[in-house]
C-alpha cells in the first residue's frame, strides 16, 4: 500500500503543477530515465520537469491507470498542453509552436522507504515533435 499511497502524492503533484510536492516525493539518490537523457538526484530531473511546465503553462497530466505491488507502480497517462513559451534544454530552444500536444506516456517506479527511488518515463519524442510541427 505505500507504492500507492507515494505514486499518488507524486501524481497529485504533477496534477498541481507543484514541482516541490513532486521532489518531496523522490528519494535523494534518485535514478530516473527519459528518452534520451538520465538523471541522478532530484534537482536534474526537477530541472527537466520545470522546462515542460514552463514551455507548456496549460500542461496536465490525467493518470488513465496507476497499478501499485509490493515497492513497485506504474502507470500510463496522458500529457497534453500547449507550446507557448521556448522549450529550453540541452540542446538549445524551441521557439514556440503554439501549438497543443497530447502525449501517451508510461512510468515504472521503484519505492522504498517512502520515497521513489527509481523511475522510468517512456513516451515516443518522435511523436511529440511532430505535434508540434517540428517532425516529419
Amino acid at each position: 500500500m505505500e507504492a500507492r499511497s507515494v505514486a499518488d502524492r507524486y501524481y497529485a503533484g504533477l496534477r498541481a503543477r507543484d514541482l516541490d510536492a513532486v521532489s518531496a516525493t523522490l528519494a535523494p539518490d534518485v535514478r530516473v530515465e527519459v528518452p534520451g537523457a538520465t538523471f541522478d538526484g532530484p534537482d536534474p530531473f526537477r530541472g527537466w520537469m520545470q522546462a515542460f511546465f514552463d514551455a507548456f503553462p496549460d500542461i496536465e497530466h490525467v493518470v488513465d491507470r496507476l497499478d501499485a505491488h509490493g515497492s513497485t507502480a506504474e502507470a500510463d497517462l496522458r500529457v497534453t498542453g500547449t507550446h507557448t513559451e521556448p522549450l529550453v534544454g540541452p540542446d538549445g530552444s524551441i521557439p514556440p509552436t503554439g501549438r497543443r500536444m497530447e502525449l501517451q506516456a508510461h512510468n515504472q517506479m521503484e519505492i522504498r522507504d517512502g520515497r521513489i527511488t527509481s523511475v522510468s518515463i517512456a513516451y515516443d519524442p518522435a511523436d511529440f515533435l511532430r505535434q508540434l510541427g517540428l517532425g516529419p
